[in-house]
């Protein structure tokens, strides 16, 4: 199945940029143990890619002047982004004067691989290691079908089984809480055992008191030295990877099991009057950028400019100089204003 190591490394390719943008994440085991996550998936590129669903193509992403610095620093990395493989003709303009929340303004065609093509926005989110997430809840509240209904609902037991048959610790660790009086967590594994949702809370509350357990002389005069409390943190610890393992395990072989039917999902001709799709896109580089020159000069502006709103030709000219200074360094990137260029010229790739 699925190496640990295969998900542990994928931010060890990111740049500076992307590595401080992902510190701020969620880690896997907390998504995983969101007790508002009912079934939750990892959007992994390797994991689609062996199920056939990644696909290298090309594809629309709207963000504002900060968020196109963002992405120069992000190509080529584990990082995943959202991005559109189709927008309805009559949303694209709007989508492109007011983003997909961001400011918008700016619409940037990207070439990568995507691993996941959404028939809509399903409110995807990052974790601290690059991939993205979602619910499938998202697709089953607008898709109809018992099939799906039924799948997604034996994928959640089997997430909930994984959790419960790996909150029984073993039998030399729960000694170790005995020890030191942690009875108040051995009661709560014993609950864990039998019942999903307190299995979540369980690892949770777990992993707070063992990460703020520091040895002092209290330990000592019941007999527990420093060495023990250090090896009992790093076994805590390496349990939880196992878990989180388990986790990506479970959630590849179940969407192995229920590929037709999650493939059916994601059929747009399934679903009516949608603006645009979402599609999660990683290692990605930038092919074109298109920009609306009034917009950016409203988001930026020259320091040593007047700011006076009379000067937004100094403005203007300043975001445009800006904006090829910053892609100079983007081999090959075609750069349009849109002052100059219609829009619709990019955006009639991905429409119908």
């Amino acid at each position: 199945m699925i190496r640990f190591k295969e998900y542990s490394q994928l931010n060890e390719r990111a740049s500076a940029a992307t590595r401080k943008w992902l510190s701020g994440r969620s880690t896997p085991y907390k998504l995983w143990l969101n007790p508002d996550h009912e079934a939750i998936l990892p959007i992994s590129g390797p994991m689609m890619r062996r199920l056939g669903l990644a696909e290298d193509t090309t594809a629309i992403h709207m963000t504002h002047f900060g968020g196109l610095v963002e992405l120069i620093g992000n190509q080529n990395s584990a990082k995943t982004i959202s991005v559109m493989t189709y927008v309805r003709s009559d949303f694209a303009h709007r989508t492109f004067d007011q983003g997909v929340a961001t400011k918008g303004g700016i619409a940037i065609e990207l070439e990568g691989t995507v691993s996941l093509n959404a028939p809509y926005d399903i409110y995807s989110i990052p974790d601290n290691q690059g991939r993205r997430w979602f619910d499938l809840s998202k697709l089953a509240d607008s898709f109809d079908d018992n099939d799906f209904a039924t799948w997604k609902s034996d994928y959640s037991t089997s997430m909930f089984n994984v959790i419960k048959r790996m909150s029984r610790l073993p039998k030399t660790f729960v000694e170790f809480w005995d020890k030191i009086a942690f009875r108040f967590l051995i009661k709560k594994m014993k609950k864990a055992i039998v019942d999903g949702r307190d299995a979540k809370k369980f690892w949770l509350e777990s992993k707070m008191y063992m990460d703020g357990l520091e040895w002092d002389e209290d330990f000592e005069k019941i007999g527990v030295s420093k060495r023990e409390v250090d090896e009992a943190k790093k076994t805590f610890n390496k349990l939880l990877q196992e878990l989180t393992k388990e986790l990506f395990d479970n959630a590849e072989s179940s969407l192995r099991e229920g590929l037709p039917i999650f493939q059916k999902s994601l059929l747009r001709s399934n679903y009516e009057g949608i603006p645009y799709s979402e599609g999660l896109m990683r290692n990605f580089k930038i092919k074109e950028v298109w920009y609306d020159l009034d917009r950016m000069a409203q988001q930026i502006s020259d320091p040593d400019a007047p700011h006076d709103p009379d000067d937004f030709f100094e403005k203007s000219a300043f975001a445009e100089k800006e904006i090829k200074r910053m892609l100079k360094s983007v081999r090959g990137v075609k750069i349009r204003s849109v002052q100059k260029s219609n829009i619709d010229r990019l955006f009639g790739r991905y429409t119908e």
